[in-house]
């Protein structure tokens, strides 16, 4: 089964930083709805969600915005395929 991963990075100047929100095995299929999952009910850094609004940017990336009473919050959240791994049997140890 694929292995894959979702990331969520935070788009706010004075802290920027990419979260890991989920690793996980499984079909393309289950990771997309895994995904939409995480869209719909993510709000880490918001108390109490008034706005939320998802923008697609590619099948597998979109970004989050969070508006909160007196703050907002925008994320770029994205789904990753794990391609590599130099400790698999079944994956080549690096890309090309």
């Amino acid at each position: 089964m694929p292995k894959w991963i979702i990331v969520a990075t935070v788009l706010q100047a004075e802290a920027s930083a990419v979260r890991t929100l989920a690793e996980f095995e499984g079909d393309e299929g289950d990771a997309l709805s895994k995904l939409e999952k995480v869209l719909n009910s993510y709000d880490r850094d918001v108390m109490a969600v008034k706005r939320r609004e998802i923008f697609k940017m590619t099948d597998r990336s979109y970004l989050l915005r969070l508006s909160g009473r007196l703050s907002k919050y925008e994320y770029l959240v994205q789904l990753g395929q794990l391609v590599a791994d130099s400790k698999s049997a079944d994956l080549p140890n690096s890309l090309g």
